[in-house]
């Protein structure tokens, strides 16, 4: 599943995850070895009246424990998605994965792309508060067979009908390939006692992993030069080549580190963040200048007067069209000192570390988001992302729960007069949803580079890059993104003012890939 943290923002604010200053994911489209099965497709089911299933146990999902269901309710097995699950009896086929009656319905599709939270990020705000309410809630589910899921459930304000919806997107268990996955959408009032049912036919045990510290799989494929450079677009996109697709760059750790070193690609990662942070705070201290405020490596000052010192994250300054305010957010993690706002003629410090950089400056509008109290989802954590513009509302977004690395919200930008958030793998722009406006399943790590929108994304299959609304050729079957934490934070995509730096797999190799933009 999908989230992301970033290690500093560029014209924005951002959330950074718990274990790590940078931002990144578990591996999404990674081959697995599968039995010989159709793909995910709709194909004529069998039904029979087995009197009962072994509920599956979601897990911090807005529909809760598994819901006892009548005795009465049929079994309905899909060979072709490899599932089943029970529904009431009364129900008729309207195709061979759907059924309806007049209390409610189910249906069921299957997919090849990898299952990703934006999906039901883009579900639940899609068509707001036609489908879901003004108030959805974006759950998390998993079976004990291994597959991960989200759901996006109504809010209390949208009610209960035998025609309304709520969505299940999951991918499928190992073994299955890493890039099936499946849709269960059900009427509301029934949602809940047929997920409970749903069971993954013919899963088995997962594809048994490399050794640990294969240097033998982990060898550079002969033939593949050490690097390849390529000019497009303005950028410079030079991929260094790590190791083979055999050896996986988690359970393999030490070798791949160990590799990343001998070649020097870790030193020069290293250099590339040191110049960027150099150059960022070039930037913001000329920017604060006009304002009396001096911004440097040892801290923050005002005159004479240290405010922060030890700063280790900061964010670009925004300034409002007259010129007569700025926004600027610090933070010393070195000695988990929460984050400060610093205005013209204020300071704010938060009480909570995680809390902060989410306002900035929208031409003359300071534009800022909060996380709402009176809509939870089940592990306590809002359900809804509120945005403001000059402290009145002006839109609403439901996000899925936070976990273990901290808030779904993983960026927030002031760019060329608009507002920019990333939550979940999905951009959107003043409010509106880019993903589906753009034609993408997955938008990550956005930001602008010298002025320019960039971003990853995922399509049709393979990983690629946009930058300055042109997709780049290079495109890969795996991306690392966020959001891995301790050691394997190591993987987490760099992004940098001038580009980004990250880890993906194409044609059977391993490559560490630097986007630079010209100076």
């Amino acid at each position: 599943m999908s989230a992301l943290k970033r290690p500093f923002l560029f014209f924005a604010v951002v959330i950074l995850a718990a274990c790590s200053p940078s931002q990144s994911i578990l591996p999404v489209g990674a081959t697995q070895t599968t039995p010989t099965e159709t793909n995910p497709s709709m194909a004529s089911p069998t039904i029979t009246s087995l009197p009962s299933v072994t509920p599956v146990v979601p897990t911090d999902s807005p529909v809760g424990l598994p819901t006892p269901v009548p005795t009465s309710w049929q079994t309905y097995t899909n060979a072709a998605l490899h599932v089943q699950l029970r529904f009431p009896s009364t129900w008729k086929a309207d195709s061979p994965s759907r059924f309806h009656g007049p209390e409610g319905y189910f249906e069921l599709a299957g997919e090849n792309y990898p299952f990703d939270d934006a999906d039901c990020v883009v579900e639940a705000n899609r068509d707001k508060p036609n489908r879901y309410g003004a108030f959805p809630s974006v759950g998390v589910w998993a079976s004990p067979e291994g597959s991960y899921g989200c759901t996006v459930t109504p809010g209390d304000d949208h009610p209960a009908a035998p025609n309304d919806q709520t969505v299940l997107y999951t991918s499928y268990p190992p073994p299955w390939p890493a890039d099936w996955s499946l849709m269960l959408k059900a009427d509301s009032a029934h949602f809940s006692g047929i997920l409970s049912t749903l069971q993954f036919i013919g899963s088995g045990t997962a594809t048994p992993s490399n050794e640990a510290n294969n240097s033998d799989e982990c060898a550079i494929p002969p033939g593949v030069p050490p690097y390849n450079i390529d000019h497009v677009a303005g950028l410079t996109v030079t991929e260094y080549a790590i190791a083979s697709a055999g050896c996986d760059p988690m359970e393999n750790f030490d070798v791949f580190q160990a590799q990343l070193e001998e070649l020097g690609l870790k030193r020069l990662v290293q250099s590339a963040y040191d110049s960027d942070t150099a150059q960022r705070m070039q930037a913001a201290d000329q920017a604060l200048a006009p304002f009396g405020y001096h911004l440097t490596k040892t801290g923050l000052y005002q005159g004479e007067t240290t405010l922060v010192s030890a700063i280790t994250r900061f964010s670009p300054v925004s300034v409002n069209a007259a010129g007569t305010d700025f926004v600027l957010w610090v933070q010393d993690t070195l000695f988990n000192f929460p984050p400060m706002e610093v205005r013209k003629n204020s300071l704010r410090s938060l009480t909570n570390w995680d809390d902060g950089f989410n306002t900035a400056w929208v031409g003359p509008d300071l534009v800022s988001f909060d996380y709402g109290a009176d809509h939870l989802n089940p592990n306590g954590s809002s359900s809804q992302v509120i945005v403001k513009r000059n402290d009145q509302v002006i839109d609403t977004l439901a996000i899925p729960s936070e976990g273990p690395a901290g808030s779904p919200v993983h960026g927030f930008w002031s760019w060329a007069g608009h507002w920019v958030m990333e939550a979940a793998d999905v951009v959107i722009q003043d409010g509106e949803l880019q993903n589906p406006k753009l034609g993408f399943d997955e938008m990550f790590y956005w930001h602008p580079v010298q002025g320019k929108p960039f971003f990853f994304f995922y399509k049709d299959g393979s990983f690629g890059i946009s930058y300055d609304g042109q997709v780049l050729p290079q495109h890969y079957q795996i991306l690392l993104h966020g959001p891995f934490c301790c050691d394997w934070a190591n993987y987490n995509i760099s992004s940098l003012s001038s580009g980004a730096w990250f880890y993906a797999q194409r044609e059977g190799v391993w490559y560490l890939v630097s986007v630079q933009a010209a100076p």
